[in-house]
Order: structure tokens, then C-alpha cells, then sequence
């Protein structure tokens, strides 16, 4: 019915080679995590992230491999130095986002004004993943005695449940981390994707719920296919009120 073979191997060995990927990426967000300057732009490693997710061609994986080690040595050396995009000691923000780097990818722009209003933005919704932690020893087990078709079968079933009440847990679990100190939250709602962003007020309303009313939370509403609506100019504002809120909140936090 494809037109050619699959069989289990072909798909067992593009999944193997998909979560050496994984791996890497996962480092690297271990990084930009925990760094008090950051070193790397969120527009920049959405790209990456969007990358690790959707290319699975099997040729790319030696030089996507020596890219991160190229990219970790980069990053560690700027941490050292304190170098980096935001000035020390800047407000931590948690991003939830559609399809985890789709919305800062597709419009870089509101994360460039926040990163120039000196937010950090180091975490996305999926840090606090405790499910997927939990699982760990058990995937391992199960990767060796599953079929190609039911891997790829599981990793669809573990997208649905993840909505709306998993990925709440997850926001909440990331930001209660007292290592990562985080300052805010910020929802993307684009407005053409119903499948991903349809729940956002609903995943907001439930983070409020659970951390209270005293917590910078916000929503961004955006159509990066008519910007007539969501544009950047009309966003502006109100992105930099959100700035202000976490300054705000952080300066508040320290004394």
C-alpha cells in the first residue's frame, strides 16, 4: 500500500537512532535550564528543537551528534564567561507552547522583544515531564522486546494523553523546581491551531489554580498567517507589560 517495504527493523532503527537525538537535545536543554545568563537564543534552539523532532533521515545522525558536542563545548565556554543574551540575575521564564519549539520558530519576534526586555527564557512546558522520567527504565525494557509498528504506535498514544491535564502537571512540576527559580509563565495560542493551543485557557486556568493568583501568568494570542489580528506591533505592549509584571515580581522575590 506505501509503494515500498517497512518493515519492523527499518522502523525500530530509524526510532534508535531518533532518540540518540533526543539524548542530545535533552542535554542541551539541561543547560539553557539551569544557566543564570543564556548563552542561546529561544528562537535559535526552537529551530534545533524542531529539527530533533521532525527529521528523521538516518544519514544525518553522526553530524547531527558532533554538531551538539560542537554546541555543548559553545555554550558551557559562554557560561563560564557569563556571556551571553540577558544580563545576570534576569527574570526565569517557563514557555508553554504548541508542538514544544513550533511557536517560537514561527514567530522568532516575540521572543527577541522579551529576551530585549532582559528575560530569560530557559524552560519549556515539557521540563517537568515526570511521567516520561518515571518511564525511563520501563521504555528501555520494553524498546528491546516491541515491534517497529508498536513503538511508533506507543509514541502516538503518549501524545494523546498528554492533553490537557498532563501537560498542567508538567508546567506546574517544572515550575515548583526551586533549582530553576523561575519568575513566570507564558502561554502561545495560535490562533489557527485548534488541535494544540485549543486548551490553552483551560491549561492556564488550572496552572492558576494550582500556584494561585500571585504568579505572573499570561497568554499570547498569535496568527502568523494574518498578522492584521495578533501582529508583533500589536503584541508589543503587551509583551512588555509581561516584562515589566516579572521584573516586577523577580525584584520582589530578592528583597
Amino acid at each position: 500500500m506505501l509503494g515500498f517495504e517497512l518493515t519492523d527493523e527499518m522502523v525500530k532503527t530509524n526510532l534508535t537512532y531518533w532518540m540518540t537525538l533526543v539524548m542530545g537535545l535533552g542535554e542541551i536543554i539541561e543547560m539553557r535550564a539551569r544557566a543564570e545568563v543564556q548563552p542561546m537564543r529561544e528562537a535559535s534552539f526552537s529551530m534545533l528543537y524542531m529539527y530533533v523532532m521532525f527529521n528523521k533521515g538516518l544519514d544525518d545522525v553522526e553530524t547531527i551528534s558532533t554538531v551538539f558536542e560542537l554546541l555543548k563545548m559553545e555554550m558551557q565556554e559562554k557560561i563560564v564567561k557569563g556571556q551571553g543574551i540577558t544580563p545576570k540575575g534576569a527574570p526565569r521564564l517557563l514557555i508553554v507552547t504548541a508542538a514544544g519549539g513550533g511557536c517560537p520558530f514561527a514567530t522568532p519576534e516575540i521572543t527577541y522583544e522579551l529576551e530585549a526586555s532582559g528575560i530569560n527564557i530557559c524552560v519549556k512546558e515539557d521540563y517537568g515531564d515526570t511521567y516520561a522520567a518515571a518511564a525511563g527504565e520501563e521504555q528501555a525494557a520494553i524498546f528491546e522486546q516491541a515491534t517497529g509498528i508498536q513503538l511508533a504506535a506507543m509514541g502516538m498514544l503518549m501524545a494523546a494523553t498528554t492533553y490537557p491535564k498532563r501537560r498542567i502537571e508538567n508546567v506546574i512540576n517544572g515550575y515548583r523546581n526551586s533549582d530553576l527559580n523561575l519568575d513566570g509563565i507564558l502561554l502561545w495560542a495560535y490562533y489557527g491551531c485548534r488541535t494544540l493551543c485549543g486548551p490553552t485557557n483551560l491549561i492556564k486556568d488550572g496552572i492558576i489554580k494550582e500556584l494561585g493568583p500571585n504568579e505572573p501568568v499570561s497568554v499570547i494570542e498569535v496568527d502568523y498567517l494574518d498578522h492584521r489580528y495578533h501582529g508583533i506591533e500589536q503584541l508589543r505592549t503587551r509583551l512588555q507589560t509581561f516584562a515589566d509584571v516579572l521584573h516586577i515580581h523577580h525584584a520582589g522575590k530578592k528583597s
